[in-house]
């Protein structure tokens, strides 16, 4: 019993003791409440900085996706301008090859063409072959006259004007 009157005591001592220095170092009534609201005034403001962090980092993420799209656009419009440009130059090459193809025929239906005449020509009377002969584009008579046996050619250019035989002479000695 001594014992258990010695440890109340003790622990009374010791409750009294806590409870003075929890008094001792506990803020007034008014300061703590003014603590509380500068905390939630700093909370307040820490919050509204974390929001307008949160929403520029949104936004910056929004424009990266924007340019990240942009610079994809970009990437597929220069490969289809690559793609349309090696297609406009293969276009231009066979455009060119049907052209020489076009030009080749056109030479060869002429050549038949004069061919024709020229052996038409050779059955004529060489002033009446003449008289024609100096009525046609001067490539069309040098190509006829060409064609025509040696003796008939020659008996249609002396069928011919002066001024034209020296002139369709000068143009086949060209060639």
């Amino acid at each position: 019993m001594k014992y258990a009157l010695i440890f109340t005591g003790t622990f009374l001592a010791i409750l009294t003791a806590m409870t003075f220095l929890v008094l001792q170092f506990q803020p007034p009534p008014n300061s703590l409440a003014l603590a509380d609201s500068t905390a939630i005034d700093s909370l307040a403001s820490d919050s509204l900085k974390a929001d307008s962090l949160l929403q520029e980092l949104q936004a910056k993420a929004a424009l990266d996706s924007l340019l990240e799209r942009q610079k994809f656009l970009i990437d597929s419009l220069q490969n289809a301008l690559g793609e349309k440009s090696r297609q406009s130059e293969q276009f231009a090459v066979e455009k060119s090859r049907y052209q020489e193809m076009l030009e080749e025929k056109q030479n060869l239906a002429f050549e038949q063409k004069t061919k024709q005449m020229a052996k038409i020509y050779e059955k004529m009377k060489p002033e009446e072959a003449a008289a024609i002969i100096a009525k046609l584009d001067s490539k069309v008579a040098i190509s006829i006259i060409s064609k025509m046996k040696k003796r008939q050619a020659a008996r249609v250019m002396e069928a011919l004007d002066p001024q034209k035989a020296v002139l369709l002479s000068k143009k086949m000695a060209q060639l």
